[in-house]
């Protein structure tokens, strides 16, 4: 009475992003895209407003990790902006420094 019916999501899991990243062609750019705000999203525990304001210049690529800036974020309150780093070997998830640097060199 009065109360509307949750239907609640499952969550992502690991191996649906690695199910998504094995059934995706990677040679298509849109899809690349795609597969890298997924991977990103997940890997870096984005919200989606913040993947989508990130910018080529906050990304830098280490040798084992990449280090993204992040200038806005709902939970940043006193608008500092942050720092996010994201590791390769990280056996839950395929790292997207792979598939970013493959997407910045055809973008």
């Amino acid at each position: 009475m009065g109360t509307r019916v949750c239907n609640k999501k499952e969550p992502v899991s690991p191996d649906m992003i690695r199910k998504l990243v094995e059934k995706s062609n990677l040679d298509n750019l849109l899809e690349l895209r795609n597969v890298c705000i997924f991977i990103l999203t997940f890997a870096g525990f984005f919200r989606i407003e913040e993947v989508l304001h990130i910018r080529y210049g906050e990304i830098s690529f280490h040798s084992d990790y990449l280090t993204i800036n992040v200038n806005r974020s709902k939970t940043d309150q006193l608008r500092k902006g942050s720092q996010v780093e994201i590791f390769r070997g990280l056996r839950y998830c395929y790292l997207p420094c792979k598939q970013f640097q493959a997407l910045f060199k055809r973008g």
